[in-house]
């Protein structure tokens, strides 16, 4: 991270460098099951993730409180998938179906939402696959989901959907057949990413109250958003130049006020993502660290491996982080004796805060 990111991210709010702060929250999971966190998973009272059991095809999308853990369901299908949860405690992602799509080897996923303990198939644009991944303030819900065969392309193409009043809106393009909106702010803009030209050329966009914005690269052809927060920051990652003989080059970036920023990597290395900001400015994610992916938390003064912020932690590997809350809180997916466990990272080990 050069020294004028630094200083951006200072003046945006950023935390200054830290001592070790953090306790860890061990998610309850099932016997003989190993638990996985996502993005936007995780409010003050709601954590959702995966769970995947020995005596079971897939995964299970769960959501866990104080009152414990409970399976979300499918459409028939043997695996759910949850992308985010609201304070209101629903729940949206993608379910299978027993019905298998393409080279047959694959079920169909439908969009759903889940709330009240039912769970909700949500309409595509025609198309036999889709996702929810974000909750909207009024209740609105964003992801992607197919259209109906395009023969200009010989497919279905997968579009950036809303959800809204029952009904299903294409949120639009960059210019190419595919487009995904991965998340929504408490002032309804999205962050999304949309084909842009010939592949893969793919570029992350942001809807605000002017239109859409395509918000670039690093460099290189691609760019995903994973998260936006209210004050309109976008973080994810980005393709870069690669260095000679090196392949599959991408940096986190973080975008602020009509620029996209290099976070940088773990000590040069390849790769690394940011997966979620929070409106106090901190970012989460997860880099490559030599051996394999390390959960990190950027701040006013760089990258940081979360396992160095968290006291009597050396038999877990925290491998990614992908949400944070405004309190603090680092939803993490964290592997310990050879067994994958959702954990949450708690400030100052005060114990989770509980909405009335």
């Amino acid at each position: 991270m050069t020294p004028g990111i630094a200083l951006l991210l200072a003046f945006a709010g950023w935390p200054s460098a830290r001592e070790p702060r953090y306790s860890i929250e061990v998610l309850p999971t099932p016997p003989d099951c190993e638990s996985f966190s996502l993005e936007h998973g995780l409010t003050r009272q709601w954590v959702v993730g995966m769970v995947a059991c020995l005596d079971s095809p897939g995964f299970r999308a769960v959501r866990w409180s104080h009152e414990g853990v409970i399976d979300l369901g499918t459409f028939g299908g043997p695996s759910s998938y949850p992308y985010a949860v609201d304070v209101r405690g629903r729940v949206v992602g993608a379910a299978e179906t027993p019905d298998y799509y393409g080279n047959g080897n694959d079920h169909e996923t439908r969009p759903f939402l889940w709330s009240d303990g039912a769970l909700q198939e949500l309409p595509t644009l025609g198309g036999h696959i889709g996702s929810g991944l974000a909750l909207g303030p009024r209740g609105e819900i964003v992801g992607a989901c197919q259209a109906g065969f395009d023969p200009a392309i010989g497919r279905e193409p997968m579009r950036a959907c809303v959800w809204a009043d029952g009904a299903v809106r294409d949120l639009g393009d960059l210019g190419g057949p595919d487009a995904w909106a991965y998340d929504i702010n408490a002032r309804g803009w999205i962050a999304g990413s949309s084909g842009i030209g010939a592949p893969p050329a793919e570029h992350a966009f942001l809807v605000d109250d002017a239109g859409m914005h395509d918000l670039g690269t690093l460099g290189g052809p691609a760019s995903i958003p994973f998260a936006l927060n209210d004050r309109g920051d976008v973080v994810g990652f980005s393709a870069v130049p690669p260095p000679p003989q090196q392949r599959g080059t991408y940096h986190a970036f973080l975008w602020h006020e009509g620029r996209m920023h290099d976070l940088g990597t773990l000590n040069g290395t390849a790769w690394s993502q940011a997966r979620d900001v929070n409106n106090r400015g901190e970012v989460v994610g997860t880099a490559f660290g030599g051996t394999g992916s390390e959960a990190v938390l950027w701040d006013a003064s760089g990258i940081h491996r979360l396992a160095d912020l968290v006291p009597d932690s050396a038999d877990w590997a925290f491998q990614t982080a992908t949400s944070i809350d405004d309190s603090g809180r680092i939803l993490v997916t964290a592997r310990r004796a050879g067994r994958y466990n959702a954990v949450v990272l708690v400030p100052g080990g005060r114990p989770p805060e509980v909405e009335d």
